[in-house]
C-alpha cells in the first residue's frame, strides 16, 4: 500500500506494478552485509543473516605455516596439476572423456 485513505469513502492507493518490482530488485541489490535472500526448491523465499565472526588475531607466520601445512598434506606438485588439468582438456576436445561436468554441486537434499 502506497499510501491508506484519508477519508471513509477513499480507497487505499496502491503502488504500481513496476514500482513494486523495482522495490523488491533494490530490496535484493542493497542487502546488508553478512545478509542474503535465497529460494528453496518449493519456491518458498527466505533472508538470513550470517553470525559475526570476530576478527582473527593469527600473525602472517602463523598464517603461512598453516597454508604449508594444508599444501604439504592435501596438494599435488604443480606440474602434475598442471598435467591433469592438459589431459582432462585433451580427452574433451577429442571426445575420449565420458565423465560429465555438473555446472553445480549437489550441497545437501531436503526431503
Amino acid at each position: 500500500i502506497k499510501r491508506d485513505p484519508t477519508t471513509d469513502t477513499q480507497h487505499e492507493l496502491f503502488s504500481s506494478l513496476p514500482e513494486q518490482w523495482e522495490q523488491w530488485i533494490d530490496r535484493l541489490r542493497f542487502q546488508p552485509a553478512r545478509q542474503v535472500t535465497v529460494a528453496d526448491l518449493n519456491g518458498h523465499v527466505r533472508s538470513l543473516r550470517t553470525i559475526t565472526i570476530p576478527t582473527y588475531t593469527a600473525t602472517d607466520e602463523q598464517v603461512r605455516a598453516i597454508q604449508k601445512g594444508s599444501a604439504s598434506h592435501y596438494g599435488i606438485p604443480y606440474s602434475e596439476a598442471e598435467r591433469n588439468v592438459q589431459e582432462t582438456l585433451l580427452g574433451y576436445e577429442d571426445g575420449s572423456s565420458k565423465q560429465e561436468i555438473s555446472a553445480y554441486e549437489t550441497v545437501t537434499v531436503v526431503r
